[in-house]
């Protein structure tokens, strides 16, 4: 793992960037998790896939939550960040009796029948790119994953020639975010 050390302050241990952009393993996993958990509650944090590779939605997520938090803007976790982090996950396990198994990769999937703030995350990114592509039905943005929802995830999985299963897992959110922010779509392998 890459270490920086701040050269703000006196305390500059304190700040030193633990994660940034580039690092790979179970450091950046563990990051994942935390903002998938943190994400929850969050509207604004992009819904991260659990890699182990600080990539660039990673980078993204984190300088969002930066935002949040009022601290600076580096897209890079310190050690205050990381701190702060670990208590707003921990709180929310507590408060949802959650154990480690919750942050199974496959919990970033969804279907018909799916409630909560990731459906409303997959709505809103819906909605952003039918103002482009209007062949892609407009949702009410209310949580619910139900036959509109799974209408426009297969018209949207359609549209950029990904498998129209109307299931949103790992490479249909990846397209969502990146054409959401006016990116090209990743190249698809088999």
């Amino acid at each position: 793992m890459r270490k920086y050390m701040s050269s703000r302050g006196n305390n500059t241990s304190y700040n030193r960037v633990i994660l940034t952009s580039g690092n790979v393993g179970s450091d950046v996993e563990k990051l994942q998790k935390m903002l998938v958990t943190i994400s929850q509650d969050y509207n604004s944090i992009p819904v991260v896939n659990i890699t182990s590779n600080y990539d660039d939605l990673t980078r993204r997520a984190v300088f969002e939550l930066q935002k949040i938090m009022g601290l600076e803007t580096t897209g890079s976790v310190n050690k205050i960040m990381w701190d702060r982090m670990n208590v707003l996950t921990s709180k929310r396990v507590e408060e949802n009796f959650v154990d480690d198994t919750s942050f199974d990769e496959s919990k970033n999937v969804i279907s018909e029948g799916k409630k909560g703030k990731m459906v409303s995350d997959l709505q809103k990114y819906l909605n952003t790119i039918t103002e482009k592509n209007p062949s892609i039905p407009k949702l009410t943005v209310d949580g619910i994953f139900g036959p509109k929802t799974k209408i426009s995830v297969i018209a949207f999985q359609k549209l950029f020639n990904l498998e129209p299963d109307g299931i949103v897992g790992q490479i249909t959110w990846e397209t969502l975010y990146n054409i959401s922010l006016g990116k090209k779509a990743p190249t698809i392998y088999d």
